[in-house]
């Protein structure tokens, strides 16, 4: 299919249209052909398959010194690999929307069009051990440090901390749509677990780890707040998203935030009503380190240090 929609491409997706697909270009031998097929719908129509004798020299070319698995297996192998290849798509469109705004940036913009080469080239992954969790594999690592690269020529801070509903759909080059000073808020009643989250999003194309401190929280409210790390994964439908919670990060540790875009989610249980009141507010400033701004009836005071390596 490769070959031959680089001939000529397919018609829009949804768009019924019958198509010749064919292709001169294959080079091989065998016996059998098997067709492998993922359908979209609840069949799929295949008519006239016709196939052409190649020249006589070939069968005494060297085979291959890998061979393909099984048709079920290589087929699942293709699907995994179709569908990385349209989330890295995905991940350099977003770097290229902003190269747009930039001028003079012809490496940068060579880069990314070497990088939808290799993305075009991408050999078949296989599905044993892996996991779809952004950056799933060492390619889009790569896009995600040239869109690193683009926001530093942009001239953005290497590290911004911003807020959004805990519930909002999270890009992974998402960034902060305002200047104003992230608040978290957490209304919650006794024997309630609630939850807000923070993103932070990495202009550097190294792995940046931070401190994170909370000091001036009741002891009771600290115990048992707890921190997960919110994982980009890779779906069917054409999209990524930001719901899996991996681990949890206790808020004295060291966040590593590798992700262009990052979400913490900060949980609360709250098991004595006597001691933490019912109502927690924090506000944060947007800055590699930001002191809590205000006070409220759940905190006396709230700080958050956050430094990079």
């Amino acid at each position: 299919m490769a070959l031959a929609t680089a001939r000529e491409p397919l018609p829009p997706y949804g768009t019924y249209q019958v198509m010749r697909i064919w292709t001169d270009q294959l080079h091989t031998y065998g016996r059998y052909i098997g067709l492998g097929i993922e359908p979209s719908g609840p069949y799929t129509f295949c008519d006239e398959i016709e196939v052409y004798r190649g020249d006589d020299a070939w069968l005494a070319e060297a085979r291959p010194a890998q061979s393909v698995p099984g048709p079920e297996e290589y087929l699942a192998n293709m699907i995994v690999t179709g569908l990385i290849q349209e989330q890295l798509r995905r991940d350099l469109a977003a770097v290229r929307e902003d190269l747009q705004t930039l001028d003079g940036a012809r490496e940068l913009a060579q880069r990314a069009d070497a990088l939808e080469r290799d993305i075009a080239a991408l050999r078949p992954v296989s599905t044993e051990g892996f996991r779809a969790v952004l950056p799933m594999i060492d390619l889009e690592r790569d896009i995600f440090r040239l869109q690193a690269q683009v926001w530093m020529a942009q001239g953005k801070p290497p590290l911004r901390v911003w807020h959004q509903h805990r519930w909002d759909p999270l890009a992974p080059s998402a960034e902060p749509t305002s200047d104003q000073p992230p608040a978290l808020s957490i209304h919650m009643m006794s024997n309630e677990c609630r939850a807000d989250v923070l993103n932070l999003t990495n202009a550097t194309a190294e792995v940046m780890e931070l401190k994170v401190n909370i000091s001036g929280v009741p002891q009771a409210a600290l115990d048992s707040l707890s921190v997960h790390q919110v994982e980009h994964v890779g779906t069917r439908h054409f999209t990524s998203v930001a719901a899996a919670l991996r681990r949890s990060l206790g808020p004295s540790q060291i966040w590593p935030i590798s992700m262009s875009a990052w979400r913490g989610w900060i949980s609360i249980r709250l098991i004595q009503p006597s001691t933490v009141p019912s109502v927690c507010d924090r506000t944060a400033k947007n800055s590699g380190s930001w002191p809590a701004a205000k006070s409220c009836s759940c905190f006396s005071s709230a700080s958050f240090d956050a430094k990079g390596p």
